[in-house]
């Protein structure tokens, strides 16, 4: 059926003024019962009420933290007909995840809403690896120190150690204590090129490798002696669109390691892999955001664990924190089904795909594991 139901969740707060305009706007466009302010409903009892309906899909309207929000309680409701396939509209800063989507770096008051409504509809499944930190022989110092310390924290994006989690730690200080001084993505940048700056020439996470210990998938990976970040990524996007992980097979660059060669696989947000990367500073950082340079590539591997022997601030999909010494485990946790925009003919196969498996599962032939098993492959045959 042509009949796709659909669910939008705004965060108004996102965004600057975008967020309440884009509320509005979608209002305007949609019934507005169809169309929910974050800080007014409960998402799960409004994902409760639409789960039984047929072809549904979601679309969210924040930052990384919203799409997290949703994505954690669609996992929680352990829904009989799987997870609603969720879509982004970006209204955050990095929107890395939207980016990889293909839903582009952010919203624009000028944008066309129909167009994007259409995009939505005509958007195929993907699957998105979700991890979990499981945090052990240490609480973790937040950034207020009257929240709980959670022994566990989930990522979609990146897992960030060292200098780019202390850029983001002063960057939330800041505007926490100053929000009236950002009030757009463009002055939001400007702040994090302030911040950076400073740790150029602070370089408070240097000698990085004799404050932690990496190990991957069973095996100690050198840390090297430069680094003063250390970035695990489940997407090939960082900071804004950054491209960390190289995916040229056999070149020089991705294969040096420590004056030593290694191959490594290409970059996947559903192959049940983190691409391990370091970098040597704030300078180097910056460097690769004008694509001047690039991170050093250490491992990949299913299961990391990290020892950490000094406090050391770190971040997950942007949010930020000073963590004590500890033991961290990092595995795979579960996988998101996720909207990618159909923009290209590889897309428009998928979409095609993604209706017979649909179409088949409805008519019940295919079961359930035999759905699930095909449109895990078919997201790694396309994307």
């Amino acid at each position: 059926s042509d009949f796709t139901p659909l669910i939008v969740f705004v965060n108004r707060k996102s965004g600057g003024q975008k967020g309440a305009f884009l509320y509005e706007e979608l209002s305007r466009n949609l019934n507005p019962h169809q169309v929910f302010d974050l800080a007014v409903h409960n998402p799960e009892r409004i994902l409760k009420i639409f789960s039984d309906v047929p072809n549904v899909k979601v679309l969210v309207c924040g930052g990384d933290g919203t799409i997290q929000w949703i994505l954690n309680t669609i996992e929680g409701l352990n829904l009989r007909n799987g997870p609603i396939p969720v879509a982004v509209l970006p209204l955050g800063t990095g929107n890395d995840l939207a980016r990889v989507l293909g839903w582009g770096r952010g919203f624009n008051m000028d944008d066309n809403i129909p167009e994007i409504l259409v995009g939505v509809k005509d958007a195929h499944i993907t699957l998105l690896d979700r991890w979990e930190i499981e945090v052990a022989n240490s609480g973790r110092a937040t950034r207020k120190a009257s929240k709980a310390a959670p022994s566990s924290i989930i990522f979609n994006n990146y897992f960030g150690i060292g200098v780019d989690a202390t850029t983001a730690l002063r960057f939330h200080q800041t505007r926490d204590q100053y929000p009236e001084w950002f009030f757009s993505r463009l002055t939001n940048k400007l702040w994090y090129v302030l911040h950076g700056a400073r740790e150029i020439v602070d370089r408070s996470c240097a000698g990085l490798a004799s404050k932690m210990r990496l190990v991957c998938d069973g095996e100690e990976v050198d840390i090297p002696s430069y680094a003063e970040g250390i970035i695990l990524l489940n997407v090939n996007s960082f900071a804004g669109g950054v491209k960390m992980w190289n995916d040229r097979a056999g070149s020089q660059e991705n294969l040096h390691r420590y004056g030593t060669f290694q191959s490594f696989g290409r970059s996947s947000m559903h192959d049940g892999m983190l691409d391990v990367v370091a970098v040597n500073g704030s300078l180097h950082l910056g460097e690769m955001n004008v694509g001047l340079s690039r991170p050093t590539q250490l491992c990949q591997g299913k299961e990391i664990t990290i020892e950490m022997t000094s406090p050391m601030a770190m971040q997950v999909d942007g949010e930020p924190w000073t963590q004590k010494p500890c033991q961290m485990t990092i595995s795979h946790k579960s996988q998101a089904h996720m909207l990618r925009k159909t923009v290209d003919t590889n897309g428009e196969a998928a979409l095609r795909m993604q209706e017979l498996l649909t179409w088949a599962s409805d008519r019940r032939v295919l079961g359930e594991d035999q759905y699930q098993a095909l449109l895990k492959e078919m997201s790694r045959r396309f994307m």
